[in-house]
């Protein structure tokens, strides 16, 4: 008998992070693979069955893993919105589809979720509301001078998890929470996210000085995202059974362990107000997604859908087996992404059964729609290529436009020069889910990105994409979409730097905020270059043959930092107003770091210098005020260096709100206010 040889976590996200070899080649290598549709469960007893199985490759020795795994994270996406031209809201990938935040507003009030402690476990500010737990904050908004009163606070219950975004719809707000757990690091082993609670408190802030909680749904398992669309609330789930067995244990120990468990004991439950509903999915509401027969997933991915307009809502839920990578929503319709590798099994010459992985890696999507509230399976198909690593930025290298899915996916590695991207458009067809066109095609070979350039940032907006790739320089893509069956690059420039985010403007005018960057092409942060301070750039786009570059800002030096760079909801933004000839508002958390360093060379690090919140108009070149350009109009610091710090510590959950001619802050859980115009602070709020 051949000896196993088991794959610990450590080497299993090693061989997963390295998979990474897609063809280098610019041009087709491998048409996608078709016909990736999910299956339904016949019976009750099959669905036992699979999960059980699922379970028993789990547990079998001792609970490590033989086969590499796909991914499930929460994804965040993001896009601009508001919910009335003078209050900047929720930075939102699409619009009309709402996501969960840490702060929401109407204009008249502040909600703020305030964990209570830093990320870093630091105690917050000693405060009558934070009391160093989590807790609900309500503030009264004031008009000028602009400032933050708290009226009322909701100590959050220490056995109902940790509140992680607000949903605010008229006088209710919908407070999601959860119980640590559900590593997005380990992603690859599911007993990382079994058992677990998801809460969803419903609270009336008709009277916001006396918010009263009206009732607390909650489910088990662990969030991987969530969005709203109109009135329906919509839940991503990750739920993994437990198995009960001692350890040490035998095959036969589980076997005889897994037949005391019905499918009632491994599905999961929801919950009124405490008080168990029962099972939360219906077997006939269940499918799983092709497996290999030796990786079954005992994981159970539940989409939940709750009307928030009725208040006696009852949850209706479909359930996937297997893992999910990213959430992508529009208006329309919600995607599901999931990566896989692919790999053989042999012996060695001392029988050890090893992996062989091929040099390719796949994405299947799966494709719902959201037609008369509820959510139908439509499609589903396999795409070559990743998502990428970053999880905050996976959503936008998805984007839908009239029926129509662009999907911009990653192939090959950094390491070796073979990275390079592709994009996709698909659409439902007779067959579901339908490949258009991709890009390189026999029509247009051309890469999208030079040899060894990773893709940083992407965004579809209507009929174009805009794409950045980046290792020594920073080349922007701008891809024509009109005809989905034949997209193509339409233009590209090229500077220093790179944009990890792109922000629209106006229909001519696109921003990217990253770093600048010192090229050097032996070493570097990984990418061939070292990163420098912050960097706005401002895009032309009006001709998309001929991007340029409207106008830049760099700010700091090497260390400068701001949290957009890995959430997006910390940009506050206020498009421009072309009737009131106003420009558009801009409001960006910094740590600078500047001064001097201890040598010239480009990968040393500048002290911190301050902390704050910095603001800029946006001029659209439209508005008869002169050409498009970045002006800083001010900034509104908080912390500054006494000349013995070299950095500061933040939570990682700036937020950000301008309101008429006020603008906002929070940072560590304390609320700043200030006016707009010169950015002078008013007063703040613990």
């Amino acid at each position: 008998m051949p000896r196993v040889l088991w794959l610990t976590p450590l080497l299993a996200l090693l061989l997963n992070g390295c998979l990474d070899r897609g063809s280098s080649s610019g041009a087709d290598s491998r048409s996608p693979t078709l016909g990736v549709a999910l299956i339904p469960f016949g019976s009750d007893s099959e669905l036992e069955g699979y999960l059980k199985e699922g379970l028993r490759q789990q547990y079998q020795g001792g609970g490590d893993y033989r086969y590499a795994v796909e991914a499930l994270e929460d994804v965040a996406a993001v896009a601009d919105g508001g919910t009335t031209t003078s209050v900047s809201g929720t930075n939102l990938q699409e619009v009309g589809v709402d996501e969960a935040d840490r702060i929401k507003s109407d204009g008249d009030y502040l909600y703020l979720l305030d964990s209570g402690t830093t990320g870093y476990d630091y105690p917050l500010f000693a405060t009558a509301a934070s009391t160093g737990g989590p807790a609900l904050r309500v503030l009264r908004l004031g008009a000028m001078p602009p400032s933050a009163t708290e009226v009322a606070s909701l100590a959050w219950p220490s056995d109902q998890g940790s509140p992680s975004g607000l949903y605010l719809l008229g006088d209710a707000l919908n407070v999601v929470s959860e119980e640590q757990g559900g590593y997005p690091g380990i992603w690859y082993r599911s007993d990382t996210w079994r058992g677990g609670r998801v809460w969803l408190k419903q609270v009336d802030v008709s009277t916001p000085n006396a918010p009263r909680i009206s009732r607390t749904l909650s489910f088990d398992g662990h969030l991987v995202g969530s969005r709203r669309v109109g009135d329906r609330l919509y839940l991503a789930l990750r739920h993994s059974p437990t198995v009960n067995v001692a350890y040490p244990y035998s095959d036969a120990d589980l076997d005889r362990t897994l037949a005391t468990l019905s499918l009632g004991d491994l599905l999961p439950d929801w919950y009124l107000n405490g008080t168990s509903q029962g099972d939360l999915i219906a077997p006939s509401q269940c499918q799983r997604i092709p497996s290999d027969a030796r990786d079954r997933s005992p994981d159970l991915l539940t989409v939940v859908v709750l009307d928030l307009a009725d208040s006696a809502s009852t949850p209706e839920a479909h359930c996937l087996t297997g893992r999910s990578e990213a959430l992508y929503m529009s208006s329309e319709a919600l995607y599901l992404a999931s990566t896989r590798y692919h790999y053989t099994t042999w012996s060695d010459s001392d029988s050890l059964v090893r992996a062989r992985y091929e040099s390719y890696v796949q994405t299947d999507l799966h494709k719902f729609s959201l037609a008369d509230a509820s959510v139908g399976y439509r499609g589903s198909i396999a795409l070559d290529g990743h998502l990428g690593w970053e999880q905050d930025k996976k959503s936008f290298r998805m984007g839908e436009y009239q029926g129509v899915l662009r999907v911009a996916l990653s192939v090959g590695n950094d390491w070796d020069a073979s990275a390079s991207t592709r994009l996709y458009t698909l659409a439902e067809g007779d067959d579901g889910l339908e490949l258009l066109a991709q890009l390189p095609n026999a029509r247009h070979p051309e890469r999208i990105g030079l040899p060894g350039e990773r893709l940083y940032a992407a965004r579809f907006l209507g009929e174009r994409g805009y794409l950045v790739t980046f290792r020594l320089t920073d080349p922007l893509y701008v891809l024509d979409l009109s005809d989905p069956r034949d997209p193509f690059v339409a233009g590209e420039l090229k500077l220093t730097g790179y944009s990890d985010y792109l922000h629209p403007v106006s229909a001519n005018l696109v921003l990217g905020i990253g770093k600048e960057a010192i090229a050097d092409s032996r070493a570097g942060d990984g990418r061939g270059a070292w990163y420098q301070g912050l960097k706005l750039s401002l895009f032309d786009v009006a001709d998309p043959a001929a991007p340029k570059l409207a106008d830049s800002l760099v700010i700091g030096q090497r260390g400068s930092d701001s949290d957009l760079l890995r959430d997006h909801h910390a940009l506050a933004w206020l498009p421009p107003d072309p009737t009131n000839a106003t420009p558009g508002r801009l409001a960006l958390p910094v740590r600078l770091h500047d001064g001097s360093c201890d040598t010239r060379d480009p990968w040393c690090y500048y002290p911190w210098q301050h902390t704050g919140l910095y603001l800029f108009e946006i001029d659209s070149g439209t508005l008869g005020t002169g050409p498009a350009a970045i002006h800083q109009q001010g900034e509104m610091l908080v912390e500054q260096s006494d000349g013995s710090q070299t950095y500061s510590w933040g939570d990682g959950n700036d937020r950000a709100l301008i309101a008429g001619e006020g603008v906002h802050y929070i940072h560590n859980g304390k609320v700043w206010s200030g006016e707009w115009s010169g950015a002078r602070i008013t007063g703040s709020s613990q």
